[in-house]
């Protein structure tokens, strides 16, 4: 699936208007652990775990994703599985006792099993909403160029996520 066909998916009809989502993902990647935690959060189950991602450059990043249980297909090792994911860019403060923390993840909506690892380089985050801190703009040891954003995405219900973003080069 194409960035173009993907956003084409995400056109929802509402009082005979046409909106984009404010908050969608699509990653694909690989299971490396399967789903080896689980959660209960007000009586739903859900399955949390890390996807190994791979960059265009190469690089792998493991992305947290929570899975809501309904998606989970029951004694199925999904160890070394590839997959894609569609959901959204969450958030949740917590305090662990000593601190507070932010605990950053995509929730899961729709997940689909690959055989391999074609079509693994399309990974997309759009996210939109407003600015909530000012742009901290600044270079790295290196020289290159970075802003720091934190962005308040609000959902449907009428939530809202902040999320810390990172834009480099010629977008900071």
């Amino acid at each position: 699936m194409r960035l173009f066909e993907y956003l084409h998916l995400s056109y929802i009809s509402k009082k005979g208007k046409n909106m984009i989502e404010t908050n969608q993902a699509f990653i694909s990647g690989k299971l490396v652990l399967g789903f080896p935690t689980v959660t209960t959060t007000r009586r739903m189950k859900y399955y949390i775990a890390d996807m190994l991602v791979r960059r265009l450059s190469g690089v792998e990043d493991f992305i947290p994703i929570k899975v809501p249980g309904g998606l989970i297909v029951k004694y199925t090792d999904y160890r070394g599985q590839y997959v894609s994911i569609t959901g959204q860019y969450q958030t949740r403060n917590y305090f662990d006792g000593q601190k507070n923390r932010l605990e950053q993840y995509i929730y899961v909506e729709k997940m689909e099993l690959w055989d391999s690892d074609r079509g693994m380089d399309d990974n997309y985050i759009f996210l939109n909403g407003t600015i909530c801190k000012k742009p901290i703009y600044r270079n790295t040891p290196l020289g290159r160029s970075i802003t720091n954003l934190l962005i308040a995405v609000n959902t449907s219900k009428g939530m809202s996520y902040y999320i810390p973003c990172i834009c480099w080069g010629s977008t900071a």
